[in-house]
């Protein structure tokens, strides 16, 4: 999808860059084991209002990269800080990290 400025969705350049990495992940003979889609809005419940049309628009991306790109899917969502070390990565892989106050309210 193009903007009237006629650049590209940004959700859109994120899939369709998705999609030709492993078009040449493939020629090389290596198939993905899984793709990790990050800072994602979609796990969130926002509720401002351009953030909640963000997060509409990221999930129809979201949806052609999960149905016909991968196999195998991790969403992770937006944090308020960067995870960082063991521990906040543990969080983020049981999803007891914080979550965005700051985006939802």
């Amino acid at each position: 999808m193009k903007f009237a400025t006629g650049r590209e969705d940004p959700y859109a350049t994120s899939v369709h860059e998705a999609a030709k990495l492993r078009e040449d992940l493939v020629r090389a003979r290596i198939r993905p084991f899984a793709w990790v889609i990050n800072q994602s809005l979609s796990p969130l419940a926002v509720h401002d209002p351009i953030l909640t049309v963000r997060r509409c628009r990221e999930g129809q991306y979201i949806a052609e990269f999960v149905e016909g790109l991968a196999a195998r899917t991790a969403i992770i969502p937006w944090q308020i800080e960067a995870p960082v070390g063991a521990e906040r990565l543990q969080a983020v892989l049981h999803g007891t990290q914080a979550t965005q106050d700051a985006l939802t309210s």
